[in-house]
């Protein structure tokens, strides 16, 4: 009797377990679906191309200026962190979100996850190519260091980035009736950083100075560079640019 009573306690204990672990498993999977309803997971070929995989992207509203690289979608590519590419897909750039989307099916528009992606590249219409990469940087006045997207200018011993930088603010403005009403204003500005080696990304501006005390280290062999290939004065991004491509073509020398 007593081993009968052991038996059937020991049944029940198992039964209860099993239905506690089947009950955790339906609980894990609906939190899972749940934090994936945003996700979409969208192959572009199903033999040779890499899956694009995001979230669906909502535009800023319409306002003065633009809050993208490009208005329009244009012709590119983008490298994932896995080495796969996908190509010749419909592609733009929102700076202030700092999203990279992708336009699906000519309607559905996609924001890529930055967790996947390494670079893009878009092809303006004008020609000529913009490639972009994927960094940690520390911007001014904000405490923890962000990813962004910054726009590769030079590559070399010194690697130079532009990061495409669009602020909003509201405006007030009258309408076609008479009454007021906000209009969000977008403002860009580029900020210009440079790499040199494994050191950190260091922030620069219009000026020589900033770049060869960017690097302590390494300001006399800058400074003695600008100094036997005459380097005249940076007042744009080309200059910024030629300069920064000077220096490396003399780095070894």
């Amino acid at each position: 009797m007593k081993d009968t009573a052991k038996l059937k306690l020991k049944t029940s204990y198992k039964t209860m377990k099993t239905l506690n672990i089947y009950i955790f498993s339906i609980l894990v999977f609906l939190s899972l679906a749940a934090n994936a309803q945003d996700e979409i997971h969208l192959r572009t070929s199903e033999i040779f191309d890499a899956p694009l995989i995001g979230r669906n992207y909502l535009p800023p509203s319409v306002g003065k200026g633009s809050p993208y690289l490009y208005d329009n979608f244009l012709n590119g590519y983008v490298v994932f962190i896995t080495g796969d590419t996908v190509r010749n897909k419909l592609f733009k750039y929102d700076c202030l979100k700092n999203d990279f989307i992708w336009m699906a099916d000519g309607k559905s528009m996609i924001a890529l996850d930055h967790n996947l992606i390494k670079s893009f590249t878009l092809f303006p219409r004008e020609g000529g190519e913009r490639i972009f990469e994927k960094t940690t940087l520390k911007l001014p006045f904000i405490a923890d260091s962000l990813f962004r997207y910054l726009e590769v200018l030079a590559k070399g011993e010194i690697d130079l980035y532009s990061f495409h930088k669009v602020e909003v603010e509201a405006e007030a403005t009258t309408g076609l009736s008479g009454g007021l009403y906000q209009l969000n204003a977008y403002s860009a500005k580029n900020l210009y950083f440079i790499q040199l080696e494994d050191l950190s990304v260091r922030q620069v501006r219009f000026s020589k100075r900033s770049i060869y005390e960017a690097y302590p280290e390494y300001k006399e062999k800058i400074r003695k560079i600008m100094r036997a290939n005459h380097s005249g004065g940076i007042r744009n991004e080309y200059q910024l640019t030629q300069l920064v491509k000077l220096i490396n073509e003399n780095w070894k020398d």
